[in-house]
């Protein structure tokens, strides 16, 4: 289980058909979680990437649902780079704006913990 996002919450943002598709290698009709996790596991590495050395991870303050969100997007590119032919299947061919967009909030995130610490 990751800091920010566990395996039911991948199933329950992208559902249980599509995370089938992608980390059902053996095809019993399981998802294979160990592999789901170590995908969880990445995405919040990118995120802690960018705060640690500066930051107390988790952070602790209102902006740690923004990095949350961060880590959702983060870990669902590098799912859907495993698997794009599904992605396609099921309609998201959002990859890289995901990734984009987790980028994008982390600055945010980095601009407005730095204002806080500037302002205690």
């Amino acid at each position: 289980m990751g800091t920010y996002i566990t395996t039911a919450d991948m199933e329950d943002v992208l559902t249980k058909k599509l995370l089938l598709e992608i980390f059902d290698d053996n095809l019993d009709g399981v998802i294979d979680t160990t592999k789901l996790e170590l995908y969880i596991k990445m995405g919040e590495a990118e995120v802690k990437s960018q705060l640690m050395g500066f930051y107390t991870i988790p952070l602790t303050t209102p902006l740690d649902d923004l990095v949350r969100l961060a880590a959702f997007d983060y870990t669902i590119h590098f799912i859907y780079e495993r698997n794009s032919a599904a992605v396609q299947q099921f309609g998201d061919g959002t990859q890289l704006d995901r990734y984009k967009r987790a980028e994008e909030r982390m600055q945010r995130v980095q601009s407005a913990l730095k204002r806080l610490t500037e302002n205690s």
